[in-house]
């Protein structure tokens, strides 16, 4: 219940990790650039999936509920939930990559906004795994997203304070100095 996209993320991250050492590329200058398209492939994916009438929420009442075929009354129409976080999560990463502090910036506010989203979407989807060792009945989804906020919301604010010193200008110049992509 809820940690598939999470396995899909291990997974990318993994062969991503992997594709960076053999190409010899900057890990966060790399993260940075990807973190957008995985909000927006997020997106179509959540889109996707109301498409095709699966994971979907608990039971809610009309009018805000919506009616799947094969289902008895109305439901929350969580990948809609979803597929409009992604979007903001896009939108917010564009505005801040204009002006990104530090590497690594952009994917670290993918990893917080994602896991906030996500951890409260948790509350409105059917069949998540619950009361995890007695933690206030939260699934593991929940957790996970709540270790992955809290680490990246203090490891941000670190870096917005400690930034060993780089500037916005010097993120920039070597952001634009990026070997173009491999093909």
């Amino acid at each position: 219940g809820g940690m598939t996209s999470f396995g899909g993320l291990i997974g990318g991250v993994g062969v991503g990790l992997l594709v960076m050492h053999l190409r010899k590329r900057n890990l966060l200058d790399s993260a940075d650039l990807a973190a957008p398209s995985l909000a927006i492939g997020y997106f179509w994916g959540r889109i996707g999936c109301f498409l095709n009438g699966c994971c979907f929420g608990g039971a809610c009442p009309e009018p805000l509920g919506i009616h799947f075929p094969g289902l008895e009354g109305t439901v929350h129409a969580t990948q809609l939930y979803s597929a409009f976080a992604a979007a903001v999560i896009f939108g917010v990463l564009v505005l801040v990559e204009k002006k990104r502090q530090f590497r690594g910036q952009i994917i670290l506010l993918f990893a917080l906004l994602y896991s906030l989203y996500r951890f409260v979407v948790e509350f409105f989807r059917e069949g998540a795994t619950a009361d995890l060792s007695g933690i206030a009945s939260l699934t593991t989804a929940q957790v996970a997203c709540l270790a992955i906020a809290l680490l990246a919301g203090f490891y941000y604010v670190y870096r917005m304070r400690y930034q060993d010193g780089q500037t916005a200008e010097s993120v920039h110049e070597d952001a634009e100095n990026l070997p173009a992509p491999a093909r």
